[in-house]
């Protein structure tokens, strides 16, 4: 049986790392972003989300959906209207298979359901939770630390800032210098 890896890809600046053409890998993506070549589109959000000022996001999601008509979608039942090839998000079977549930953005309901799928490998490309998302950051490392705890193989390309240190030496305790 071949290993699974699955590549989670952002639209922060590491994206251009990831191993769209290396067929190994399945490439999870979110249907407001390009991409050259996705396995599957994850979307949490419920049809609700998508009044107000979110509205525009959901055009991006009816391009996507006309460029990749055969990838599968997983989503809300709300949001299935939408695209060709719905499928349930496993949100219970996910939740129940996690110690703490923490699942605070799309992408670590992302990394939850390749920890539910059993996957031997993780990249996380484009994934900088920075900005508006740094405060999502926590339930994101959670699971990470989570899907190596039970042997996944983690991969974060070098240049993300996911796991960068506050402070200039890397750690706590040795000098009151921080990055920012």
């Amino acid at each position: 049986m071949n290993p699974r890896k699955v590549a989670i890809v952002g639209r922060g600046s590491t994206y251009r790392a990831a191993p769209f053409l290396d067929t190994e890998w399945e490439i999870w993506g979110l249907p407001w972003i390009s991409y050259p070549r996705v396995s599957r589109f994850i979307e949490i959000h419920e049809q609700t989300f998508y009044t107000g000022p979110d509205a525009e996001r959901d055009s991006y999601v009816a391009r996507n959906g006309e460029r990749w008509p055969d990838v599968p979608v997983y989503c809300t039942e709300s949001r299935a209207h939408a695209f060709k090839k719905p499928v349930p998000y496993p949100f219970k079977e996910v939740m129940d298979c996690l110690p703490f549930q923490f699942l605070e953005d799309s992408v670590a309901h992302m990394v939850a359901l390749a920890i539910y799928e059993g996957v031997s490998e993780i990249g996380l490309y484009g994934v900088h939770m920075m900005g508006a998302y740094v405060s999502h950051r926590p339930s994101v490392t959670y699971l990470v630390g989570l899907a190596q705890g039970r042997g996944i193989k983690v991969t974060v390309p070098p240049g993300s800032p996911l796991f960068m240190s506050l402070y200039v030496q890397g750690r706590y305790g040795i000098t009151d210098e921080r990055r920012y």
